[in-house]
């Protein structure tokens, strides 16, 4: 049972991939608002770049390890291996913390009315990933 909270854990990871797909702000996708703000060139947008990027990458490689792990666990131990453990928890952190300085970045700079649903669908997947993670490792067998 515990692996079912780490496995809608990862679903919700979709969230934040289909939300880089759709207008994040100033109706711009994902990928289009993090290139036009590195080549605005200035620190605080390429870091805010830096930070889209890596959110949007952490989210996959998340979803991709979880894969691996699902396909091995009968050597490895699946989902509930230390290693598996760390990468999801590296993942998160990473990712959270790419999402929250682009957050905190273009908040200020072009206002939070100019933040659009794929802004939302993101921060709402890696809410959902980091709450169900949080749960799988409360949850006993």
């Amino acid at each position: 049972m515990k692996n079912i909270w780490k496995i809608i854990s990862k679903i919700a990871l979709f969230l934040v991939i289909f939300g880089f797909f759709q207008p994040v702000a100033c109706d711009m996708k994902g990928f289009d608002l993090a290139k036009n703000l590195m080549d605005l060139g200035e620190a605080k947008y390429t870091i805010s770049a830096i930070g889209l990027y890596l959110c949007f990458f952490m989210a996959a490689f998340a979803i991709i390890m979880a894969i691996i792990f699902l396909a091995t666990s009968k050597s490895s131990g699946g989902l509930s291996s230390p290693t598996a453990n760390v990468v999801d928890l590296v993942s998160l952190i990473l990712g959270l913390c790419g999402g929250i300085a682009s957050f905190l970045i273009l908040r200020s700079e072009i206002g939070k009315d100019s933040l659009q649903s794929g802004f939302y669908l993101i921060l709402t997947g890696w809410a959902i990933s980091l709450v169900f993670f949080i749960i799988s490792k409360i949850k006993k067998e």
